[in-house]
């Protein structure tokens, strides 16, 4: 695994996922940045993804996340980190 430098904080957010169906995630570089979003089961969830601002993303699930854990994978700057998302 590369390492990665690190310019401001990761974060996911808001977790756990209540009402709303849009996740945030900070990250280095958000327009270079592959970001998908994953059912425990490995299944990739399509994701409408925007930018906000010059230091995160917006994701949008296409379809209503039902309550469980999910994963949210993060390829950027040759290295990849896996976050767990909680959906109530």
């Amino acid at each position: 695994m590369k390492s990665v430098v690190i310019d401001a904080q990761y974060q996911l957010y808001p977790n756990p996922l209540t009402s709303k169906n849009e996740i945030t995630v900070t990250l280095d570089e958000p327009a270079t940045a592959v970001v998908k979003l994953l059912s425990v089961s490995g299944s990739e969830i399509k994701v409408n993804k925007t930018s906000v601002g010059a230091s995160a993303v917006k994701l949008v699930p296409t379809t209503v996340l039902k309550s469980g854990l999910y994963i949210i994978t993060v390829e950027e700057r040759g290295a990849t980190r896996n976050y767990r998302l909680l959906v109530e």
